[in-house]
């Protein structure tokens, strides 16, 4: 449960280094249980928005 590499694209694109990205969000995922019928896990993924100017430091 981590955005380390969110934080990490977020200032290279800051940096101007990926000018042909126009939207970024961080994206935690979790994988529950049970397992679907296929025996694939189930996967959440909760997505928080970067239009809040405290998005990376709540918690």
């Amino acid at each position: 449960m981590s955005i380390a590499n969110y934080r990490r694209m977020r200032k290279f694109k800051l940096e101007g280094r990926l000018a042909n990205i126009s939207m970024m969000f961080p994206n935690v995922e979790f994988r529950i249980t049970p397992k679907t019928r296929d025996g694939r896990a189930i996967n959440i993924h909760l997505l928080i928005s970067p239009d809040d100017p405290n998005h990376e430091n709540e918690n």
